[in-house]
């Protein structure tokens, strides 16, 4: 398997050369030259476990770049702390199932290609003898699990951007509380999309950091996405009933990505939903083909506080049949607030891919009030919304789906409680959690400023 930049650059990149490259030299994504076909496989890839199936689609990405031992071992390391025997698990409702992703080390899905991707690093740092700096901005979860992913290993250096005082408690706590001497955060006096913006500035230009072999964590990194195409072909096959359908909270883009990315390489789906909160330029997008970014709304689903999607640009790349001209067009001189139109006919294409809806702060607390309330079950902010946005776009049309639930509910237990109106029972880990002292790096919105700290704190 060889991979391509979406904006046309010459080189074709094999997998550790693109896991390490994060960035194509033109600034493009990478992406797969092509996609695997598991199709004539189903039945037999439907027996395996979450750690054998992994296996059997990472490998086909990987290529000869590593044993099969070595990446069995990899795998199980990578899951061996998920508190789930199945790692993820389908929940069942009258109406529709809820894909559970949230019983990694960090509670929520974020953790299921982190520890994976932090097992392939550490592999191939230590073949190499590579010194790494892994670099990375969150709106959340992402960060948790991260510096999770990498705190104590020996050769790498990890540094976490997200917007100061714009997550929630839990997700600050889970980032700031860590001594481990490997690893280090930023709060951004900005938004996500301010942060986001610094990481790809500093990775188009490398050249700064001569001395580091740098790596992003972000869904920039294409290994992201391809480790969560596993969770959609483990929940379909695990499904009680004939699914047609996958909502999907998201943000960025990488999670309904990863799904589509699923569909290409054999999943018998019909779409992928995509679900946003207020902050819905990817709704208005796929709906209307226009791509045009306002102000980031603080929202109580704040992982999908993002108006710049990076991940869209891939989707383009397939949307337009790999027409990296018009992708240059749209992202060498692109101003987020000016966007970009898309031409009819690929708005047309785009309902053979997805639908799009997005949810109210209004409709998701009702939606967490009334699925407690009918099931007795709790959802964190983000899986609510996408459960509100399925049952709208969805249930009319009699036709079984699973809506991905993204985090787990004490991650938001602020928002729980006013919802509930009850003291929620959070889990003994969380509560150690909560009680330590976070150590926050409080830092302007300024590249300069965010490179001086880089620099000192891997002297």
């Amino acid at each position: 398997m060889k991979y391509i930049s979406t904006r046309g650059h010459k080189d074709k990149l094999d997998f550790e050369q693109m896991m390490f490259a994060t960035l194509a030299p033109d600034g493009g994504l990478y992406m797969p030259e092509h996609f695997p076909d598991f199709s004539a496989d189903l039945e037999r890839l439907a027996k395996l476990s979450y750690q054998e199936l992994t296996s059997e689609i990472l490998r086909v990405f990987i290529g000869d770049k590593i044993n099969v031992t070595d990446l069995d071992e990899i795998i199980r390391k990578s899951y061996s702390s998920f508190r789930h025997p199945e790692i993820v698990f389908n929940q069942d409702f009258k109406d529709f199932q809820l894909l559970e992703l949230f019983h990694g080390p960090t509670w929520a899905f974020k953790d299921l290609a982190l520890q994976l991707l932090a097992g392939l690093l550490d592999h191939f740092a230590d073949k190499t003898n590579k010194k790494l700096l892994i670099l990375g901005s969150t709106s959340g979860d992402t960060g948790a699990a991260a510096l999770a992913a990498f705190a104590g290993k020996k050769n790498i250096k990890i540094i976490i951007l997200h917007p100061h005082q714009k997550i929630s408690e839990v997700q600050l706590k889970q980032m700031t509380s860590y001594q481990d001497h490997n690893i280090a955060n930023i709060a951004l006096k900005g938004s996500f999309d301010d942060a986001q913006l610094i990481i790809k500035t500093i990775f188009s230009d490398t050249k700064k950091f001569k001395q580091h072999d740098l790596v992003a964590i972000n869904s920039i990194n294409l290994v992201r996405i391809i480790a969560q195409t596993v969770y959609y072909f483990y929940s379909y096959f695990n499904s009680s009933k004939k699914i047609n359908y996958f909502c999907v909270p998201t943000g960025n883009f990488g999670n309904a990505l990863a799904g589509l990315f699923a569909k290409k390489m054999g999943l018998p789906i019909k779409k992928l939903v995509v679900a946003t909160n207020q902050n819905n330029v990817l709704e208005k997008c796929l709906n209307e083909g226009i791509y045009r970014s306002t102000d980031v709304l603080a929202s109580i689903s704040p992982s999908m506080d993002i108006q710049i999607a990076n991940n869209f640009e891939r989707y383009l790349f397939l949307l337009t049949n790999k027409n990296t001209s018009l992708i240059n067009d749209y992202y060498q001189t692109l101003d987020p607030r000016k966007g970009y139109q898309l031409p009819d006919d690929l708005i047309a294409n785009i309902a053979d891919d997805f639908l799009a809806g997005h949810a109210s702060e209004k409709e998701t607390k009702q939606t967490i009030k009334e699925h407690y309330q009918k099931y007795g079950y709790v959802l964190d902010p983000h899986s609510a919304v996408a459960v509100n946005v399925a049952k709208k776009k969805i249930s009319g049309l009699n036709e079984a789906f699973i809506s991905v639930a993204s985090a787990h509910p004490s991650k938001f237990f602020d928002t729980i409680e006013e919802v509930l109106g009850f003291k929620y029972n959070l889990p003994t880990e969380i509560k150690e959690l909560l009680a330590k002292e976070p150590k926050v790096n409080i830092i302007e919105n300024n590249l300069d400023l965010v490179i001086k700290f880089i620099n000192d704190f891997t002297k």
